[in-house]
């Protein structure tokens, strides 16, 4: 760690531990953190370090254009003039579409390199106050914190004994992309005092987009790809843990009991047993209860999403199911269900159908006959480096069984594209494609061959022998 590094850090360190201390403080004179030359050179240095930085925005800079120590040192002195005298105005993110599960197409703005280091300067800013305000049911888009930890959680809560049996699936419709900017300032304004902070903010939102060449305001959301953008919508859907908070959370066991007897603020909206993960806009709410209690707790929680947060609960994507059903989050399938040996109801967390879907649709991309122009080497990287992330994410989860049959469903499909590969000769010509045995000895080690491998060349071979296989090119030439 750099003396930049550490001398950021301790002043992040103080004001966490100060929004920590007191949650109802509001803080002041903020703005001179992020024209400091420390937090600059460091903001710059990041943003750089990000791989989206090879991505240009609507200047047509990117990454390559500040390799040089002049060109960043340039990039910051500009920067540093404008925020000094307030004469910085972000300039409109470039609007591209990436595809969604669903078959639709999700918008996905990219600022500026300029534009990245100033949201990255505000992150820095805001992220240790909002970080000793979060509440601890939110996962999404925060330091040391998962999508497994909160996957953890919902686990612990459907153990047996907690009795959380009945679930209620939360999504918002186009959460990014709805956020009400007032509402959002007011809800900044509970934290931050400093009006030069906050009217830095208001610019990034009002910045706009560029569309095939069409300039379009933004009235409401924030850009999906901004460095910025995830904290905000914590930010905004913090009031969603609050009034969870309020009503159930805060209140337990005896505690229950004795709030509602009581009248004004402190009553509870009913003498439910509920908990409440988020991670981003999707969440989930486990509850003691019967389907009726959980349609109208569901009724209450739209009212409020649609009348404080100006924002609408997805209906397709809401839904109301028993535990023992099972129901999917974070691309993981939820089931309370029964153990093979004993009988008695556990938790299972399996990979969910889509995530599976979509694993599988990627390999038939790469193993399709219209790609065998490309070497078989380059497809086997591709494959695993699939491979190795998918089952990475799902290897927490019980998994067992779907990893056993997508391991012999994708041998299948890379064996069909190495026999393809050679039943084409050199000159083009179709020969009679080669049996199983040919293709193994052709591409393929045995297992014990790997872990001699992996003691012979522990650079190239860093993990244990997987199911998966691994060309001997592959590993030799990595």
């Amino acid at each position: 760690m750099t003396d930049v590094d550490s001398e950021v850090l301790r002043i992040q360190q103080m004001l966490y531990a100060q929004a920590r201390a007191n949650t109802d403080r509001r803080f002041k004179r903020l703005y001179k953190y992020i024209t400091h030359p420390e937090w600059v050179s460091l903001a710059v240095d990041r943003v750089l370090l990000n791989r989206g930085s090879r991505t240009a925005g609507v200047d047509g800079k990117a990454r390559k254009h500040y390799l040089t120590d002049e060109a960043r040192r340039r990039l910051a002195e500009s920067i540093m003039t404008e925020l000094a005298a307030e004469t910085y105005a972000p300039r409109p993110v470039r609007r591209v579409y990436i595809p969604k599960a669903n078959g639709q197409k999700r918008p996905l703005g990219i600022p500026t390199i300029k534009d990245r280091v100033v949201q990255e300067l505000v992150r820095m800013l805001l992220e240790p106050i909002y970080e000793g305000t979060f509440l601890s049911c939110s996962y999404g888009f925060r330091p040391n914190r998962c999508t497994w930890d909160a996957l953890a959680e919902v686990y612990t809560f459907l153990l047996p004994r907690q009795r959380y049996h009945m679930v209620i699936e939360g999504d918002i419709h186009n959460c990014f992309g709805t956020i009400d900017h007032g509402v959002l300032m007011k809800q900044l304004r509970r934290r931050l005092l400093d009006k030069q902070v906050l009217r830095l903010i208001w610019k990034m939102l009002r910045a706009g987009y560029l569309e095939d060449l069409q300039f379009h305001e933004t009235e409401e959301g924030t850009p999906q790809g901004g460095i910025v953008s995830p904290l905000l919508a914590n930010v905004y859907m913090h009031m969603l843990d609050e009034w969870f908070h309020e009503h159930y959370l805060k209140y337990t066991g005896a505690q229950r009991t004795v709030a509602s007897r009581c009248t004004g603020r402190k009553k509870p909206a009913c003498n439910l047993y509920v908990r409440y993960v988020r991670y981003a806009d999707d969440f989930v709410v486990l509850m003691r209860g019967t389907p009726e209690e959980a349609e109208t707790l569901k009724q209450q929680v739209a009212t409020f999403i649609h009348e404080q947060m100006k924002m609408t609960l997805s209906e397709d994507k809401t839904l109301i199911t028993p535990a023992t059903t099972g129901f999917d989050f974070l691309g993981v399938r939820n089931i309370l269900g029964a153990q093979r040996s004993s009988g008695r109801l556990m938790p299972y967390q399996l990979p969910g159908r889509k995530s599976v879907n979509a694993f599988k649709d990627k390999v038939r991309q790469i193993t399709h006959p219209s790609r065998d122009a490309i070497h078989p080497l380059e497809r086997m990287r591709a494959l695993n480096w699939l491979i190795a992330g998918w089952a990475n994410y799902h290897r927490w989860g019980n998994a067992k069984r779907t990893f056993s049959s997508l391991n012999n469903w994708t041998n299948r499909k890379v064996h069909q594209m190495l026999r393809r590969y050679l039943a084409t000769g050199k000159r083009g010509k179709n020969r009679r494609p080669p049996g199983w045995r040919t293709t193994n000895q052709r591409f393929f080690r045995p297992v014990a061959d790997c872990q001699n491998l992996a003691r012979k060349y522990p650079k190239y071979v860093t993990c244990k022998p997987c199911a998966y296989p691994v060309t001997t090119n592959e590993r030799l030439s990595s």
